[in-house]
């Protein structure tokens, strides 16, 4: 459930932005073309919404039709923001 919660108010957050680009760009600390899950937590909790790695991962898949998901390129990332798809995809979770 706190993963929904978070996808929603990241949703919120972005609501009336439309440089995806520019957004992604803020996230990709390491210019790398991915967003990692260490600066999706960074940015997350500096938003002051608390995350752990167990939930970032579960959001990352939530976004990803990836199985097995460590990064979001920018598609992906699109899709956590904006996609309308509230499914969360995560019935083989595992805790890292």
């Amino acid at each position: 459930m706190k993963v929904k919660e978070i996808r929603q108010a990241l949703r919120r957050r972005y609501a009336i932005r439309s440089d995806f680009r520019k957004i992604f760009k803020e996230w990709d600390k390491n210019d790398r073309g991915e967003i990692s899950l260490w600066n999706a937590k960074e940015m997350i909790n500096d938003f002051g919404i608390p995350i752990n790695f167990n939930e970032t991962k579960a959001l990352f898949l939530s976004s990803s039709s990836r199985k097995n998901v460590n990064s979001l390129n920018l598609a992906e990332f699109i899709n956590l923001l904006f996609g309308d798809n509230e499914a969360l995809k995560i019935e083989n979770f595992k805790c890292i």
